[in-house]
């Protein structure tokens, strides 16, 4: 819409021009830059000299240009004007930041759909200080959302569709989420999303259960069922209230002195090969080590024993606060 309003303003003004040129070259038999400097210089109502005398027809082709110019440059800036007071010119250069923005953006997470659900999942996003891109196809929707939770990046578009994706910077991702409501439209988007890159780690929401399966087919890694879920949750809190709340506030970041992170550990990091009892993490860093996940395996060890050995690909599953984290990462590169 705005392109196509920038075009008729640009097309109205290069009409006028033209019309100058002609009518100066034919009336006055002027060469191409004398008709473009009087044409210029009578729009524009400047007061400079005539760049030669002008004849009773040049005359009254000059005041009809000055009439129909003041006509059309009316027009123009009532249309400019619309375009900054409907905020659509605001709207179309916040777009073209963001776009510019994740075309550099690399291990960043995309998530499609901003239902309940897609809501949530922003708001642990943003209190877990994560970059991420919203892929959205209803505007009113992520007007929405963003009254209660704030800026953030956004594409307008269907997430099944492979360009929209690409938009997203999706080879350069690390992780999707999908939750656009339905089972089939998720299924669309894990298949697309795999196709694109294949190495993305993908989070599916299943409304049923019984489609677990076919998303686990398609590429889903994690596959999150709402009702399930929030049943376990239910039934925690009924019996272990103090422990859910502990488990909420390090998961979700609530508490700005309390974080649980998982850190990876690099093929040239100063731990690797080492047991637990050599790296001193805990000593070094002022880190609880909770649990390993461990890369030839993809099992977690919890409450590891001091001789347990840290391999490259190994992830750290901490608990700590947020500068003990940074620590941590600098002191096993």
């Amino acid at each position: 819409m705005i392109f196509r309003r920038f075009v008729i303003i640009m097309l109205l003004i290069l009409m006028v021009i033209t019309a100058g040129i002609i009518g100066y070259s034919v009336i006055e038999k002027w060469d191409l830059l004398d008709s473009l400097y009087m044409t210029i210089i009578t729009l524009s109502t400047v007061g400079y000299e005539e760049v030669k005398d002008l004849s009773t027809a040049g005359r009254w082709f000059t005041i009809a240009l000055i009439c129909g110019g003041i006509s059309v440059m009316t027009i123009v800036f009532a249309m400019f004007t619309t375009l900054i007071l409907e905020g659509d010119l605001g709207d179309y250069l916040r777009r073209r930041k963001m776009e510019k923005k994740l075309k550099t953006q690399k291990g960043h997470i995309i998530v499609c759909g901003l239902g309940e659900l897609g809501e949530e999942v922003i708001k642990n996003l943003k209190n877990m200080d994560e970059r991420f891109v919203v892929i959205e196809n209803s505007q009113e929707e992520i007007d929405r959302v963003m009254i209660s939770q704030g800026e953030f990046v956004y594409i307008l578009g269907d997430a099944r569709e492979e360009n929209i994706l690409e938009k997203a910077n999706i080879k350069q991702a690390k992780t999707l989420i999908t939750c656009v409501g339905a089972d089939s439209q998720n299924l669309f988007v894990v298949i697309t999303a795999k196709e694109a890159n294949p190495s993305l780690v993908v989070v599916t929401e299943a409304i049923d259960p019984s489609v677990k399966e076919k998303l686990r087919r398609a590429g889903s890694d994690y596959i999150i069922s709402p009702s399930q879920i929030g049943g376990a949750r239910m039934a925690s809190v009924a019996t272990r209230p103090a422990v859910v709340s502990f488990l909420d506030v390090v998961a979700s970041g609530g508490d700005a002195d309390l974080h649980i992170e998982s850190v990876p550990i690099g093929k040239q990091s100063s731990i690797a090969g080492m047991t637990l009892a050599e790296a001193m993490i805990p000593k070094q860093t002022g880190l609880i080590i909770i649990s390993i996940k461990k890369n030839q395996t993809q099992q977690f060890i919890y409450n590891p024993s001091s001789q347990t050995i840290l391999e490259p690909g190994d992830e750290i599953i901490v608990l700590g606060q947020p500068d003990n984290l940074l620590k941590l990462k600098e002191y096993i590169d």
